[in-house]
Order: C-alpha cells, then sequence, then structure tokens
C-alpha cells in the first residue's frame, strides 16, 4: 500500500519510489475500529507502530523491497542521488538506498524538500518562529557547505522545483529555481 507521503521515478524510469507504513496490516483497519479523529496520534503513538519506510516498486518485475526510512523522496536525475526526509532533517541516499550524509534543519517545514539535478544543491522550506504565522522561508543549501544557507524567499511557498532552459544563458552551473 501506498501513502500520501510522496512518489518518485528512479532516473530510468522502470522502478518507483514510494513511502508506506512497514506493517501493512495497518491499511487493513476497519471503520469499526477507528475512534475519533485519527489525523492526530500517527506521529505520537507508542511502541513505533506507525514506522513509515520507502520501498521500491519495480514495474517490470512487480518486485516491491525496502529501500530506506524516511518519506517524501526526491530525486537528483544527473547524479542519481535521493534526498528524504528523516524528523526534522534530510538525507542523501545513493541509488542503493545507502546514507551519503544528513543535514539537520531546524524547524524543517512540511513540504517536500527538492534537489537539484545535479545534486549539488537543496531547496527546503524553514518554518518561522512565530507559532501561528503561515508561510516559511525557502532556502537554498549547498551540500559542500550544509551550514551556509540562502534564503530566498519569505512567504507562502507550496511546491518548487528545479527547471533548466536553454534561452537563459550561463548561469555558472546553477539551475533556475521557479
Amino acid at each position: 500500500m501506498i501513502s500520501d507521503r510522496g512518489l518518485c521515478w528512479f532516473s530510468d524510469s522502470s522502478t518507483l519510489l514510494f513511502s508506506s507504513f512497514r506493517d501493512e496490516s495497518l491499511y487493513n483497519t476497519t471503520e469499526a475500529q477507528v475512534r475519533g479523529n485519527t489525523s492526530y496520534g500517527i506521529g505520537y503513538a507508542r511502541d513505533n507502530k506507525f514506522i513509515r519506510g520507502l520501498f521500491l516498486f519495480n514495474i517490470g518485475t512487480g518486485e516491491i523491497r525496502q529501500f530506506a526510512n524516511g518519506d517524501y523522496p526526491a530525486l537528483a536525475i544527473d547524479s542519481g542521488q535521493f534526498i528524504v526526509r528523516d524528523e526534522d532533517g534530510l538525507n542523501v541516499l545513493d541509488a542503493q538506498g545507502v546514507r551519503q550524509t544528513r543535514i539537520d534543519i531546524p524547524r524543517l517545514a512540511f513540504s517536500p524538500a527538492v534537489i537539484s539535478p545535479d545534486g549539488r544543491l537543496i531547496l527546503a522550506t524553514i518554518r518561522r518562529n512565530f507559532s501561528l504565522y503561515p508561510g516559511g522561508r525557502l532556502t537554498v543549501v549547498d551540500l559542500s557547505k550544509p551550514s551556509l544557507r540562502h534564503i530566498l524567499a519569505d512567504d507562502l511557498v507550496y511546491k518548487c522545483k528545479w527547471i533548466r532552459t536553454e534561452q537563459e544563458g550561463p548561469t555558472n552551473g546553477v539551475p533556475s529555481v521557479r
């Protein structure tokens, strides 16, 4: 079963990465077994009952296997690396799901982060310090200097992605952000 924590294609388009509860029996819960609103409590359940994981689905063979811990995967298409959200940080994984590095980002917002096609930069939204103020700060993190962060926007940002355009002249190796 697939949850709502993001889907991501591998660059060869034959494998899909998806998030799911590790315990598939949780998806078989009947309506009679649910009491009240279930949107709260999943992250606070005891005994790690609702642990999520990332799984690979091979389109050709139908094989499903665990890939890594975390959710909200994003692919750097040129380098074949993935970033995966894990609590208040991001893990950079190789194509086999082995963690290459971890970047701790205090107040990491709930919107998914994205990685540049070459795997050098990450776009992430950081929540503001004001508890009831919506929005956040769209921030660029350079993986070679993860403690140095550049704020691009200070507004409501729901989704962002890297794009490349041929019309835009040289950018010193940095892709455009839209």
